[in-house]
C-alpha cells in the first residue's frame, strides 16, 4: 500500500495515504456525531421538538453507516453501528412522544417540566433541615 505512488492534482499519494485519510475522516465524523448527540440530549423538550429534522437526520445517517458496515466491515463495527442506530432511532422517536411524556412538546402536561417550573419560580434556594453531620447523615429538604 505504501509502495505504489500516483499523482493526484499535483500531489504524490499512495494507497496508504488514502486509507489513513479515510480512517481519520471517519474518526472526526464519529467525534462530531458524539458531540451533536450529547448536545441534542441536553436540549429542552420544546427546542428538541423544533429540531426533529436534525434528530432524524442523525439517526438516518447512522442507519446508512450500519448498511455500509454490514456490507464491508466485520462484526465489531457492525454491532456498534446497530446499537448506535437503534439508540438514535429510539431517541428520535421519543422526541415527539405522546402528550405529557418527557421529550414531547407538551410543556404543561410533563411532570418533569412542572417540577422544573416550580423550582425555577421559587424565591431562593431550597431550605435544608440541619441535622447532626455524621459520616452517613444527609441533609434533607424541608
Amino acid at each position: 500500500m505504501r509502495s505504489i505512488h500516483f499523482e493526484v492534482q499535483g500531489f504524490s499519494r499512495t494507497y496508504w495515504d488514502l486509507f489513513i485519510a479515510a480512517g481519520f475522516s471517519v474518526g472526526v465524523f464519529y467525534l462530531f456525531a458524539a458531540v451533536l448527540a450529547r448536545q441534542l440530549g441536553g436540549l429542552p423538550a420544546e427546542t428538541l421538538a423544533v429540531m426533529r429534522v436534525t434528530v432524524w437526520a442523525l439517526a438516518l445517517c447512522f442507519a446508512a453507516i450500519t448498511v455500509v458496515s454490514w456490507s464491508y466491515l466485520f462484526i465489531l463495527p457492525i454491532v456498534f453501528s446497530i446499537v448506535i442506530t437503534v439508540c438514535l432511532t429510539v431517541a428520535a422517536w421519543l422526541s415527539a412522544g405522546p402528550p405529557g411524556a418527557v421529550g414531547s412538546g407538551n410543556v404543561q402536561a410533563c411532570p418533569v417540566n412542572r417540577v422544573r417550573a416550580q423550582l425555577s419560580s421559587s424565591s431562593g434556594p431550597i431550605a435544608l433541615d440541619r441535622r447532626p453531620s455524621g459520616k452517613n447523615s444527609r441533609q434533607t429538604p424541608v
